[in-house]
């Protein structure tokens, strides 16, 4: 049996799906909204970070939002890796989704432009 692709990312700004509540809150410092299901972080340059916590209080979700000139913003290649094609469509958004079941995860981009600027997003999920 295959155990299908390895996954190029193993954290979102040192976020694994799995991490505890307080190991996040030691990493990120005080989040900006919390409650038992979730956090938000205002991170620096126009990052912002979304968390989700299963039952046990461990990250489900993770997201990091990228808005502005100043976010430093991944590439499709940094998340994926340099062999997996991610093309815009005719509208120039971009989104693509690999599942790692090896990993426990799949991993998203997202790229829409807002604003005349772009918002890229990058999604880490635990797969049920």
């Amino acid at each position: 049996k295959q155990a299908g692709p390895a996954p190029v990312m193993n954290d979102l700004k040192g976020i694994t799906i799995g991490m505890n509540m307080d190991d996040v809150k030691q990493k990120l410092g005080k989040p900006e909204r919390s409650d038992d299901a979730g956090m938000y972080f205002e991170l620096s340059n126009g990052e912002m970070m979304q968390l989700r916590f299963d039952a046990d209080k461990h990250v489900s979700l993770a997201a990091v939002t990228y808005v502005g000139k100043d976010a430093a913003v991944p590439q499709a290649a940094d998340v994926f890796g340099a062999d997996v094609t991610v093309v815009p469509n005719d509208k120039g958004v971009i989104y693509k989704m690999v599942r790692y079941p090896s990993a426990g995860y799949w991993m998203a981009y997202s790229r829409i432009t807002v604003d005349g600027g772009p918002m890229t997003t990058v999604t880490m999920q635990k797969i049920n």
